[in-house]
């Protein structure tokens, strides 16, 4: 959306959407990836 607007104010709005949107990414990862680790070791799950 940012390519397609002429407005600058339009582009730098997008362009913090888009960085807000990538910092909720890594933290609902982050958050995944250990309870994702909390089941498998309650399940007694050990990948080696």
């Amino acid at each position: 959306a940012a390519q397609e607007t002429c407005d600058p104010n339009g582009k730098r709005i997008y362009r913090d959407l888009v960085k807000m949107e990538e910092s909720h990414l890594q933290l609902l990862q982050g958050e995944y990836d250990f309870l994702r680790g909390e089941f498998q070791t309650a399940m007694g799950f050990a990948p080696f």
